[in-house]
């Protein structure tokens, strides 16, 4: 079973994305009331659902085979007043491979079946349609059960509003609603990945599973229980966000990369999919040069694509670190290079990043002024120069694109060479990342405060120019750089500091976020060479709190922090959780005063030592830290005692290093 359900996951991704309507009359249900969330409209607790009338109504499962005569299910899994859920409803049209949907709701209801089974041992069977015998868990989207159009239409309506670019306010599309209706519980979504995430929710809160690591053996934490009540019912949460993942760095090119999608996925990181056949999937890299190769037209003979050397000679691929973004003739070639992929694959978003290199010359273009729009320029010395005629290339290649598939979205990075927010207004089908490359990680991106410190320039403007990019692009992803370089030897406690980002995030308007991060998988050398295959899990042993405290924000950014880790270490730490929790608190006291002390940078490229030293030894929380893992330690029980041997282990070879702490 363990091995099924990634299966599932990967194979929805090679399915066109397509749906139908249908319609059947039945009486709706109430509105909700807002619940308390810092004012957002993100989870809405809401009134007991009035049974439906079925009276003289058509069969919502129509056309699904009757149960047969001595239909069996388990009997401990209940509702609150006792009433026996004992199946769970896939309707027959989610069994539609043609959909493109159906891989989510297959998923959902085996995931559903196989954590219910973990946690009371009871096998609930997947049928199609519900029994009189028993109540069941259905899960639907109105494309599959058109009849929730009407039962639920508040919550269809709810979970259509997505916001607008124009309002700054934005809802992702993956938001699902959990109804009680008489003796079933409803599991809708208006997507089938909102109903996975529904899905996925209704065990979290009501089984109290928790999804820690890759491995399903070692990284699922619940307490088994000879019976379990769904209590939790009659909600529905929507998030901030339409794009929330990690970039985890190859993840499928790596053994157990599946598991590694896997717990993020149950934790509700939709952006993970290899495919731009999945509609969540959201592509980047730096790609231009092979995308402009990869053209139908490209001519291998022409110079113009390339950069020159100082007296404007064409230094051709191999002697360019960029293609030439002046070029009409590159504007086309990579056009036509999108369109292709787009139609022979089905993907409609294709990115097109600068590469990771520094650029050279284009003489004579880059000693001239460019005419972004008519009458309207940038000139050499302006400080967007090059970052607006990029965007410009960028926005002639959406044109095209457009013109062939009304669809079709194109990307691209603001980084490094691109960084500077742009003269001109992006086209509506250009989605930009923003990678503040070297992102002070002490505090939040927009902190103003931050031009108070000695750094480089860039990096001091990073807090105005997304604002500035956020009003150039109405599609703008945040690429930061929380679980990057050797974060496998110190836990960075920068809970706050992502919280902060993402409410921050929320005001701009901004799309998705994409931070940088490893999968927990075998395989992944990176940043920790000196670890061998093991270096990706050692990442996770470390850092198993933030990777979850993301995923977590990423879906609702106003959770109470403390409660979370409180949560967290309880579940998985058992035993050891308020030595854990204490260790925490230590890391988050030791962080702020190393803050406090110093104006340095830290970023994703500082190294182990320096973190030892300044948030570490010089605030004195190292034999207090030390003391709090022995404790740990000795309370731990299962496998989770080895993970903590690692961070015990990692901080004693950094502070034996120096002569005293």
């Amino acid at each position: 079973m363990k091995r099924l359900i990634p299966l599932l996951l990967s194979l929805f991704l090679i399915l066109p994305v397509l749906s139908s309507c249908a319609e059947t009359a039945a009486p709706g249900s109430e509105t909700g009331s807002l619940s308390e969330s810092e004012g957002t409209s993100y989870h809405e607790d809401l009134p007991a659902t009035e049974i439906p009338s079925t009276e003289d109504a058509p069969d919502p499962f129509e056309g699904a085979d009757p149960l047969p005569d001595d239909f069996a299910f388990p009997d401990n899994l209940t509702l609150e007043d006792g009433t026996v859920l004992g199946s769970i409803v896939l309707p027959l049209a989610a069994y539609d491979f043609y959909s493109g949907s159906s891989i989510y709701l297959l998923t959902a209801s085996e995931e559903l079946r196989l954590h219910v089974q973990l946690v009371t041992g009871a096998d609930l069977p997947v049928v199609n349609r519900t029994s009189d015998a028993c109540g069941s868990i259905i899960l639907a989207t109105p494309d599959t059960l058109p009849v929730i159009k009407d039962w639920f239409s508040d919550d269809i309506a709810w979970l259509a509003d997505l916001g607008s670019a124009e309002t700054k306010e934005r809802y992702g599309s993956d938001g699902f609603a959990i109804r009680k209706v008489g003796k079933d519980v409803y599991i809708i979504g208006n997507t089938a990945r909102g109903v996975l995430n529904g899905a996925y929710d209704l065990l979290e809160e009501n089984l109290g599973i928790l999804w820690v690591w890759a491995d399903p053996e070692t990284g699922t934490f619940y307490d088994k229980a000879e019976h379990a009540t769904v209590s939790k019912v009659d909600y529905r949460e929507k998030s901030p966000f339409e794009y929330r993942g990690w970039n985890l760095c190859g993840v499928y090119n790596k053994v157990g990369g599946e598991e590694a999608f896997t717990v993020c996925s149950r934790n509700k990181a939709n952006t993970l999919g290899v495919s731009g056949t999945d509609p969540y999937y959201m592509p980047f890299g730096h790609t231009i040069k092979s995308v402009l190769k990869n053209s139908p037209i490209y001519d291998p003979e022409e110079t113009e694509y390339w950069e020159t050397d100082e007296e404007g000679n064409p230094l051709g691929d191999a002697g360019s670190g960029q293609v030439n973004p002046w070029s009409d003739k590159a504007a086309e070639a990579i056009a036509a290079s999108v369109i292709q992929t787009m139609q022979d694959t089905g993907v409609r978003k294709v990115f097109v990043g600068e590469e990771d290199l520094s650029k050279g010359r284009n003489v004579p273009y880059d000693t001239q002024p460019f005419e972004y729009a008519p009458g309207e320029f940038v000139y050499p010395e302006d400080e967007n120069f090059y970052s607006t005629v990029f965007l410009s290339m960028i926005n002639k290649v959406a044109r095209l694109v457009k013109e062939e598939i009304p669809d079709g979205m194109v990307g691209t990075f603001a980084y490094s060479l691109g960084m500077v927010p742009v003269a001109c207004k992006l086209e509506e089908n250009v989605y930009v990342i923003f990678a503040p490359i070297c992102e002070d990680l002490q505090q939040p991106l927009l902190d103003q405060s931050i031009k108070e410190k000695p750094y480089d320039k860039n990096i001091l403007s990073y807090c105005d120019w997304i604002v500035d990019w956020n009003e150039m692009c109405d599609n703008l992803l945040v690429y930061n750089y929380y679980m990057c370089y050797r974060s496998a030897y110190y836990q960075r406690p920068i809970w706050d500091r992502m919280q902060d980002d993402m409410q921050n995030y929320v005001k701009l308007g901004v799309v998705g976020l994409v931070p940088e991060g490893v999968p927990d998988a075998t395989g992944v050398s990176g940043w920790f060479p000196e670890l061998g295959d093991q270096g990706a899990h050692r990442d996770w042993d470390m850092n198993a709190l933030s990777y979850w405290l993301y995923t977590k924000l990423a879906w609702n950014p106003y959770e109470d922090v403390n409660a979370l880790i409180t949560e967290f270490c309880d579940k998985v730490y058992g035993n050891a959780s308020a030595y854990m929790q204490e260790y925490y608190r230590l890391l988050k006291q030791g962080w702020d005063d190393g803050i406090q002390a110093g104006k340095r940078l830290v970023d994703h490229h500082t190294e182990t030592v320096d973190y030892f030293k300044r948030f570490v030894r010089d605030p004195g929380i190292g034999h207090p830290v030390l003391d709090t893992l022995e404790l740990a330690l000795e309370a731990a029980k299962g496998p989770v005692k080895e993970k903590i041997q690692w961070i015990y282990d990692c901080f004693w070879r950094q502070l034996s290093a120096f002569r005293n702490f």
